[in-house]
C-alpha cells in the first residue's frame, strides 16, 4: 500500500482552493507560446476580472486577464518555455465568488507560435462546483479512490469534504490506469467527522457520498474509497446536526433530541428519540413523493422495546399512501401504500441494525442488516402530503412514538440492488456485532488456584467488555474483570480455589449488552495437599536442621506447624508462609523433647479448608557430650602430638576448639569430627599461653559443648624479626635498629648477608633477646641483597631472617647542566638538570667567583631531575652550580666547566639630546654595546610616536653609523637603537632638533624706487644663518655684489645707490657660506636718475633788483626742486625756495637787493642736493 500511495503522490498536481485571489507568478523564459483563448465557467462566459493562468508540471508558466466582448470572455496568454511540446494546463480564478476552477483540457506548447489564432479561437472550460474551503492553521492529509455509483470517477469530477455544512476541502480527482484518485487537505484543528460531495462533470451535478470520516489533523488517511451514490435524494449522517448532507436542502427540523454515540462509538453521531418528546421532520415537497421508477427509504435503528411506532417515513393516516419503516411489537417493518412487510425476527435486542426497504415500482422489499427478509407485490397507488418524519407518525395504527436511535438516514429516488444494500450494511467495514468464546470452551478441569488465559473474539467496534464467571451455570455471575478493551488479547484468569462442575464464562459488551458465554460448564478441581515427611517414626535431634516434605495442588502457599503433644496444641514453624511448589522446607529442630511430635500443613490463605497431618507422632531429643581430657594442669609443648578424648550421646558429630586467653575467645581444632570415635590426636600449635583451655561442642548445635574444667600450658622458644624485613633502604654509616620480638629465648646472634643468605657475617654474637633491639651502623658494601637473620644462641633451629631483601645504600648526585662552556644571560629562565640516586631533597648554588656560594634553590625534589632558574643580575665568566644533598653536605656535584652570566648592554652616546643639525648633512650615530651582534637604528620625527628604520642590522661592534639628516624640520627628534633579536633591549636620545637656514628679503621687496646716490636700507631676517652675502640684479639674469660677507645677525645693510638705472632691479641675499639658501625680492624695483635743467636765467641776463623775473627749467625723476642763488660765482648759494613742485617748470622770482655781475640760479633735488642744475 505504500508504494501505491508514493506511485499516487507523483501523479497529484497540487490544486488548493485559496481564500483570496490566487497568487499566481509566472516563471519568465525567453521564449513563449501565444495561446488565443475563449473562456467559460460552467458553460457561461467567464466575466471581466477574471483570471487564468497555465500550468507546466506544476510551475505557473502564465497569467492573463479575462477581457469580454459581445458577451463571450477571451485572453491572450503568453505561456512562457523553451521546450517544444509540453503539456500546459490550465485554471481559472473567478472574481465574482473568490473559486478557482479546474480545466480538464490541456495544449500543447509550440514556442515562438500561436495557438487559436482569432476567430479559431483555443476553448478553456472550467468546471466545478462553487465550493470555497475555509482555510485553518491544521490540516488533515487524504488519499482516496473516487468512484460514483461503484464506477470510478471520469475526469472533470471533483470532490469536496465538509463539516457541519462547511467546506473544508476541495480538489479535482486524477485519473491512472482508469482509476480516479484524489488528493485532498481537509482544513481543521480538531477530530471532526467529515462527509463528502463529488461534483459529477458530466451531470453537472453534486452527488453525495454516504460516508463519512474522522480527521486527524497533521496525519494521513490512505486510499480510503469515495463512493458517491446516484439518486440519493436526502441523507442524515447526524453528526450532531440535523443538515441533508446531499445538499438538496432537506434539512430537518426536531425537538427533544439528545446526539449520542454511533455504532462505531463515535461521539455526537447518532440522534437518540426518548419514545415521548423526541421527533424530527423535513416539509412535504413533490421530490420526496417518489413516481413509478422506485425508491429506497434506509436508516439504522438500535433499540430495546417498542411497541408500534413508526421510525422514518412519508404517511397520511387513513389512506393508502407514502411510506415508512416502523417498529411493530418489536419487530422491523416496511410500510408502502397501506400494505406493511415485516421482519421474521426481533430486533429489540438493543443493537444496531439496518432497516432498509427497496421499492421498484411493483414490488417491496425488507433487507435487515442487508439481508433480505420479505419481499411483496404492491402497487404504488398514492403520494402523502405529509412531511417526512423521524420518530413518530401519530396514528391511531402507529401511536407510540420511538425509543431508541436512528442514524445514517437515507432517500433515494432509486431501487437499490441487493448488493447495494449489502454495501451499506458493510460500508465503513462495519459487521454484525458479536462475542465468541474462544477459551474455555467448556468441559475442561481447571485447577483451583492456577492460572489461565480467557480468550474471546469480538467484531471490530465493540470497545470495551467485562468479564463475568458463574460456579451455578448462570444462575448468578461475579465480575472479574470490570473493564477490558474489546479487542485485548485474552484475560489472565486466577481461578478462584473452590470445587465446582458448573463453573461458566461470559464476555459481555458494555454498552450493547452483546455478550459470548462458555458453550458448556467447566470443572473447577480444588486445593490438595499431603504431608510426606516427617509422617511418624522418626527421631529428631535439637539443633539439627531437618526436611520436611509434601506434595500439593492448586496451592500458592503453605502454612508449617508442630505439635509435641499430639495435636492439642501447635505452634509456628515460621511466622510466614512458603511456596507450595518448593515441597520442602529445612526445619531446625527446637530445643524440645517429646516423642508426641507432628507437622501440620495448610492452605496459606486457608489453614482451615485444606490441610494435612502427619500419620503418626515421631520424637525430639536432646543432644550431650562430655570433655575428659585435657582437663587443666597440663603442660603441651608447641609442635608436639597430644590426645583429646570425650564421650557424647544424640550427637553425629563434634565440634574441637581451644583457648589461649582462658574462654575469651576460641579457635579452631577441628570443625567436625565423628563424635563416636571419642579422640582426636592433637599437634600442639605454636599459640603459648598458660591460660589454655579445650571445648568440645555438637558441630550441629554448639549450644551442646563442655571445656576443661581448669586451665593448661602451651609452650614454644621462638624469636621474630621485625626489622629489617625487606624492602628498607639504610644508607651506608647511618645508624639504624634490628628488632625483634622473643620468647623462651635468653640470647640471640646476630648477623647480616650482602648476598641474598649466601653467607652470614655476625654483627652480634651474643645479645640479650629481652631487649628486642640491636643499633647497628650499616656497613659497606653497597648492596640491594641484604638481609638480617636473628638465632636463639642455643638453638640454631630457632632463627628468623629478612623475609625480603633490603638496601644499603650511599647516595650519589651528578650534575648535568650546566656543566661549562653555556653563555647564560641575566633574566633568562635555563634549565639546571641532574641526576641522583637514594636522595630526597637537593640544594642548588652558584659562585662567581669559586669562592663564596649563593643559594638558588633548596629542599628541592630530588627526581625532578631539573629546576628552570631565573639568571640573576650578577654577571661572572668563570660562573658554577653546585648541587647538594639538602641533609648531607659531603653529597654534591659542582660543574666541571665554568660557564658565563652575562647581561647585553647596549647605550647610545650620540646624539645625546639637544643638538641641533643641518638638514641634508652627514650625521654620526655612536654608541657603546656588549653581547649584542647586530642593532637596528631608527629615527623618530615625532617624539617618539612613529619610528622609521634607518638600519635594520648594523654590526654592534662598529660603534658608530653616519647618516644624512632629515629634511623633516622639526625640535621632535629621537634616535633609537636596539638589539635586532631582542627589541627589548634598546637605547633612546632625548630630543635633538634637524633644521635649515632661512633668509627672507624684507626691502626692497618690490615696487620701490630708489635714486641713484642715494644711501638704502637692505632689510632682512634669517636663522641659522652666520653671514650673508649681497647681490643686485638689473635684468634678473646678472647679479652684482654688493657686499660678500654681512653679519646676518644685523638684519639691515645701508646701500648707495649705483648709477645703474633700472626698472627691472631685485636684491639676492644668500647664506655666506651655502648660496643654496638664500631669498630675493618678491618683485623687481626700480633704481632711477633724477635731472633737473635750469633754462632761464642761463647767462648773460641783467636782472634789476626789485623786478620779479621767471625762473624757469625743466626736470625727470624730481618731484619737488630747491631754488638758491649765488652772488660770487657759486661761492656762496642763498635760497630762493627750499621746495616747489619740479613740475610746475617755473618760478616768478623778485629780484634781491644784492647787485652782481657774478649771479647764478641753482635748482636741485629738493631731496638730493646732488642732483642740480
Amino acid at each position: 500500500m505504500k508504494k501505491l500511495i508514493q506511485s499516487i503522490s507523483l501523479l497529484l498536481i497540487s490544486t488548493a482552493v485559496l481564500s483570496a485571489q490566487p497568487n499566481w507568478n509566472p516563471v519568465i523564459y525567453t521564449n513563449s507560446t501565444t495561446l488565443y483563448a475563449k473562456v467559460t465557467i460552467n458553460g457561461l462566459p467567464a466575466q471581466t476580472g477574471d483570471k487564468v493562468a497555465a500550468f507546466v508540471n506544476g510551475e505557473c508558466r502564465g497569467v492573463s486577464d479575462v477581457v469580454t466582448n459581445a458577451n463571450e470572455g477571451y485572453v491572450t496568454l503568453l505561456i512562457q518555455g523553451e521546450s517544444a511540446e509540453e503539456n500546459a494546463s490550465f485554471k481559472i480564478w473567478s472574481e465574482s465568488n473568490d473559486v478557482v476552477y479546474f480545466v480538464n483540457k490541456f495544449v500543447w506548447t509550440n514556442p515562438g507560435n500561436t495557438i487559436g489564432t482569432p476567430p479559431d479561437y483555443f476553448l478553456i472550460e472550467g468546471n466545478g462546483p462553487d465550493w470555497k474551503p475555509v482555510i485553518y492553521t491544521n490540516s488533515t492529509t487524504l488519499y482516496g479512490i473516487v468512484t460514483i455509483n461503484n464506477v470510478s470517477a471520469q475526469p472533470g469530477d471533483v470532490v469536496g469534504a465538509f463539516v457541519n455544512g462547511e467546506c473544508r476541502g476541495r480538489e479535482k480527482v486524477i485519473m491512472n490506469n482508469d482509476t480516479a484518485y484524489v488528493t485532498m487537505l481537509i482544513q481543521g484543528e480538531a477530530v471532526e467527522n467529515v462527509s463528502f460531495l463529488i461534483w459529477q462533470a458530466s451531470s453537472v451535478k453534486a452527488l453525495l457520498v454516504p460516508k463519512h470520516i474522522s480527521s486527524d489533523p497533521g496525519g494521513t488517511i490512505s486510499l480510503i474509497n469515495i463512493n458517491a451514490v446516484n439518486g440519493l435524494v436526502a441523507f442524515y449522517q447526524f453528526n450532531n446536526n440535523l443538515i441533508d448532507e446531499t445538499k438538496n436542502g432537506f434539512d430537518l427540523l426536531g425537538g427533544g433530541l439528545t446526539f449520542v454515540k454511533d455504532r462505531f462509538n463515535t461521539p455526537n453521531t447518532s440522534v437518540a428519540f426518548d419514545g415521548s418528546t423526541s421527533q424530527a421532520e423535513v416539509s412535504n415537497s413533490s421530490s420526496l413523493d417518489f413516481r413509478k421508477n422506485g425508491f429506497t427509504i434506509s436508516t439504522w435503528v438500535k433499540y430495546s422495546s417498542n411497541g408500534n411506532a413508526v421510525i422514518f417515513g412519508k404517511h397520511v393516516h387513513g389512506y393508502y399512501n407514502g411510506y415508512f419503516l416502523a417498529a411493530v411489537n418489536n419487530r422491523l417493518q416496511f410500510y408502502v401504500s397501506g400494505i406493511p412487510i415485516t421482519a421474521s425476527e426481533y430486533s429489540n435486542d438493543n443493537q444496531w441494525h439496518l432497516v432498509t426497504g427497496v421499492y421498484d415500482g411493483m414490488n417491496a422489499t425488507l433487507y435487515v442488516d442487508g439481508v433480505q427478509e420479505a419481499t411483496q407485490q404492491i402497487p404504488y397507488t398514492d403520494f402523502s402530503p405529509n412531511p417526512v418524519r423521524l420518530g413518530y407518525m401519530q396514528t391511531p395504527g402507529y401511536p407510540e412514538r420511538y425509543n431508541g436511535l436512528i442514524d445514517d438516514a437515507r432517500l433515494y429516488n432509486v431501487p437499490l440492488s441487493q448488493t447495494d444494500v449489502s454495501n451499506l450494511f458493510t460500508e465503513n467495514n462495519w459487521t454484525a456485532q458479536e462475542i465468541s468464546i474462544i477459551n474455555p470452551t467448556g468441559g475442561q478441569r481447571l485447577k483451583a488456584n492456577s492460572f489461565y488465559t480467557i480468550d474471546w473474539t469480538a467484531t471490530q467496534f465493540i470497545d470495551s467488555v467485562i468479564i463475568e464467571f458463574t460456579t451455578n451455570n448462570g444462575l448468578t455471575m461475579e465480575v472479574i474483570a470490570p473493564s477490558l478493551p474489546g479487542n485485548s488479547e485474552g484475560f489472565y484468569w486466577h481461578v478462584p480455589k473452590i470445587n465446582t462442575t458448573q463453573a461458566k464464562i461470559r464476555v459481555r459488551h458494555l454498552s450493547s449488552g452483546v455478550s459470548g458465554v462458555t458453550a458448556v460448564p467447566f470443572i473447577i478441581d480444588p486445593p490438595k495437599i499431603t504431608v510426606t515427611s516427617p509422617n511418624g517414626g522418626e527421631t529428631f535431634v535439637f539443633g539439627e536442621i531437618d526436611t520436611v516434605k509434601w506434595v500439593s495442588e492448586n496451592l500458592d502457599d503453605v502454612y508449617l506447624e508442630y505439635t509435641i503433644d499430639n495435636g492439642a496444641s501447635w505452634m509456628e514453624m515460621e511466622d510466614y508462609t512458603i511456596p507450595a511448589a518448593d515441597g520442602k522446607f529445612l526445619w531446625r529442630i527446637p530445643f524440645v523433647s517429646s516423642s508426641n511430635c507432628k507437622v501440620r500443613i495448610s492452605d496459606g490463605a486457608d489453614s482451615v479448608s485444606f490441610a494435612d497431618v502427619s500419620d503418626n507422632v515421631f520424637s525430639i531429643v536432646l543432644p550431650m557430650v562430655k570433655l575428659n581430657k585435657p582437663n587443666g594442669g597440663e603442660n603441651f609443648i608447641v609442635g608436639k602430638s597430644d590426645t583429646i578424648k570425650w564421650t557424647s550421646s544424640n550427637v553425629a558429630n563434634v565440634k574441637l576448639e581451644y583457648t589461649t586467653d582462658n574462654g575469651s575467645s576460641w579457635i579452631s581444632i577441628l570443625t567436625s569430627t565423628p563424635a563416636s570415635v571419642g579422640s582426636f590426636a592433637w599437634t600442639i600449635p605454636n599459640t603459648p599461653s598458660t591460660n589454655c583451655k579445650v571445648k568440645i561442642s555438637n558441630a550441629d548445635n554448639s549450644f551442646f559443648a563442655d571445656t576443661s574444667d581448669n586451665i593448661f600450658s602451651i609452650k614454644n622458644p621462638v624469636v621474630t624479626l621485625l626489622s629489617p624485613n625487606g624492602g628498607e633502604q639504610w644508607r651506608r654509616g647511618s645508624s639504624q635498629k634490628i628488632s625483634w620480638t622473643s620468647s623462651d629465648v635468653a640470647k640471640v646472634k646476630i648477623q647480616y648477608s650482602t648476598n641474598d643468605g649466601t653467607t652470614w657475617i655476625v654483627v652480634a654474637d651474643s645479645a640479650l633477646a629481652s631487649t628486642g633491639s640491636f643499633d647497628w651502623t650499616i656497613p659497606s658494601p653497597v648492596t640491594n641483597q641484604a638481609k638480617v637473620r636473628i638465632t636463639d644462641y642455643k638453638d640454631v633451629t630457632v632463627s628468623s631472617q629478612s623475609a625480603a631483601p633490603f638496601t644499603i645504600y650511599f647516595p650519589t648526585v651528578t650534575l648535568t647542566a650546566p656543566n661549562g662552556g653555556e653563555l647564560w644571560q641575566i633574566g633568562s629562565q635555563k634549565n639546571i638538570s641532574w641526576t641522583s640516586t637514594y636522595l630526597t631533597k637537593v640544594k642548588l648554588e652558584y659562585t662567581t667567583d669559586g669562592t663564596i656560594w649563593k643559594l638558588i634553590a633548596e629542599q628541592l625534589d630530588a627526581n625532578l631531575n631539573n629546576y628552570l632558574w631565573t639568571i640573576p643580575n650578577d654577571p661572572s665568566a668563570i660562573a658554577k652550580v653546585r648541587i647538594t644533598d639538602a641533609t648531607d653536605n659531603l653529597v654534591k656535584y659542582t660543574c666541571e666547566g665554568t660557564f658565563t652570566i652575562y647581561q647585553q648592554k647596549l647605550t647610545l652616546t650620540s646624539p645625546l639630546g639637544g643638538e641641533r643639525y643641518r638638514e641634508l648633512t652627514t650625521q654620526n650615530v655612536t654608541w657603546t654595546s656588549e653581547y649584542v651582534d647586530t642593532i637596528k637604528i631608527e629615527l623618530s620625527e615625532d617624539n617618539g610616536v612613529s619610528w622609521a628604520v634607518i638600519n635594520g642590522a648594523v654590526p654592534a661592534k662598529l660603534g658608530s653609523y653616519n647618516y644624512i639628516a632629515s629634511t623633516w624640520i622639526t625640535k621632535q627628534a629621537k634616535i633609537r637603537i636596539s638589539d635586532s633579536k631582542n627589541a627589548a633591549l634598546q637605547s633612546t636620545s632625548n630630543t635633538f632638533e634637524f633644521f635649515k637656514p632661512i633668509i627672507t628679503v624684507s626691502s626692497p621687496n618690490g615696487n620701490e624706487q630708489w635714486i641713484v646716490g642715494t644711501t638704502q636700507k637692505i632689510i632682512w631676517t634669517s636663522s641659522d644663518v652666520a653671514n650673508v652675502k649681497i647681490e643686485y640684479t638689473t635684468d634678473n639674469i646678472i647679479w652684482n655684489t654688493i657686499a660678500s660677507s654681512v653679519t646676518s645677525a644685523v638684519g639691515s645693510y645701508d646701500w648707495l645707490i649705483p648709477n645703474t638705472p633700472s626698472v627691472n632691479c631685485k636684491v639676492k641675499i644668500s647664506d655666506a657660506s651655502d648660496n643654496f639658501y638664500s631669498d630675493l625680492s618678491n618683485n623687481v624695483f626700480s633704481i632711477i636718475l633724477p635731472k633737473v635743467t635750469v633754462t632761464s636765467p642761463n647767462g648773460g641776463e641783467q636782472w634789476i633788483v626789485g623786478a620779479t623775473q621767471n625762473i624757469t627749467w625743466t626736470s625727470s625723476n624730481v618731484a619737488n626742486v630747491k631754488l638758491e642763488y649765488t652772488t660770487n660765482n657759486g661761492t656762496n648759494w642763498n635760497s630762493v625756495l627750499t621746495s616747489t613742485p619740479a613740475s610746475a617748470g617755473s618760478f616768478v622770482w623778485t629780484i634781491p637787493n644784492t647787485p652782481s655781475a657774478n649771479c647764478k640760479i641753482r635748482i636741485s633735488d629738493a631731496s638730493n642736493i646732488a642732483v642740480p642744475d
